[in-house]
């Protein structure tokens, strides 16, 4: 669901746009590209019965329903649809809806529908609702062998944040946990976002809220492609390379030269192959080869609460207001050298 409004719009308190159970369909469809049993039952976070990274899409910015689970009964185990609304102002009283739908199996590892996505480009941000991307529960949760699905992806852009509402990211309220999937706000004129993750106190495996990471890596090659356009190597093929379509790749992230130096300058990656990222400068980065690189992640705030397990990989987290984040007792975050939560 896309939709523009030349003006306000209001969900009052009794009022719902729901799109539970749009997104992929059964059984084990998977995002981002519509492969079967690829992803199943992923989406912002890893569903429990798999031992791969089957997230896709980025926490910035919300745009791919969630994964199909296997259906069971009357339960569909569909992933959660997408909505993406752009607006003047916006108030929300009641709720924005795109969880999956319950569902799972009695046989093999089959898991409920992964949460989908919310996405508001708006001004104004009010209202004490709820915007909800929740994974569906396995309707087999006599079993943990029986996955809940995964949480989806919240990402809201604003030039005046009032929401006092909820933002509910969880994997699946029962059926082996999965991992809690992403919200992410940032008003217009911050330089950072806030990075919020809940997992509704249901303890998640470790790593099953992977952010999208570059990792550390040596610098093998630099080549100035033209005129302030760099080209950087590193060995092996670490990552995927970019694709806009599907949202692949570690563009967008900022990246250090210099891991032993925390103080040296940030660039952001323009583009990557399997094995290089592009920057665009003009200092001259000749002297970077044999330096270890490694991914920056700089953040307002982190909330990371109720069971979520969030992992960055070796790339570095930071938070500006420190005080202001939060990493509860029950929940954990895995992050490199020079981190500051």
């Amino acid at each position: 669901m896309r939709l523009t409004v030349n003006g306000a719009v209001t969900i009052d308190a009794t009022s719902i746009i729901d799109v539970s159970g749009k997104g992929y369909p059964n059984n084990d469809w998977s995002g981002p590209d519509f492969s079967q049993s690829t992803r199943a039952g992923c989406h912002g976070g890893i569903r429990n019965n798999t031992a791969s990274d089957c997230t896709y899409g980025r926490y910035e910015r919300a745009r791919f329903a969630g994964s199909a689970g296997y259906a069971y009964s009357s339960n569909t185990s569909r992933g959660g649809g997408l909505v993406e609304l752009t607006a003047f102002s916006l108030n929300v009283d009641g709720a924005i809806r795109a969880n999956g739908a319950d569902g799972g199996y009695p046989a093999g590892s089959r898991s409920a529908g992964a949460g989908g996505a919310i996405h508001l480009d708006v001004g104004a941000f009010s209202g004490s609702g709820s915007l909800e991307v929740m994974g569906g529960s396995n309707s087999w949760s006599n079993s943990s062998g029986y996955s809940a699905g995964a949480g989806g992806r919240i990402s809201v852009h604003t030039s005046d944040n009032q929401f006092t509402g909820s933002f509910l990211t969880s994997g699946g309220s029962s059926g082996a946990v999965s991992g809690a999937g992403t919200a992410y706000v940032k008003d217009s004129l911050a330089s950072y976002g806030h990075l919020l993750i809940d997992n509704n106190g249901r303890g998640a495996l470790n790593g099953s809220t992977p952010i999208r990471s570059v990792g550390l890596h040596n610098i093998v090659a630099v080549t100035e492609v033209s005129p302030g356009e760099w080209e950087l190597e590193v060995l092996g093929s670490p990552w995927l390379a970019t694709d806009s379509t599907f949202g692949w790749g570690i563009d967008g992230i900022d990246v250090d030269l210099d891991v032993l130096d925390e103080l040296s300058m940030h660039y952001t990656i323009v583009s990557n192959t399997e094995n290089t990222i592009t920057l665009q400068t003009l200092d001259d980065l000749s002297g970077v080869v044999g330096n270890d690189l490694v991914g920056v992640h700089t953040f307002q705030t982190v909330t990371i609460t109720g069971g979520a397990a969030v992992d960055f990989g070796e790339d570095r987290l930071i938070a500006v207001d420190e005080l202001g984040s939060d990493i509860d007792v029950i929940s954990e975050v895995t992050s490199g050298v020079g981190s500051n939560l």
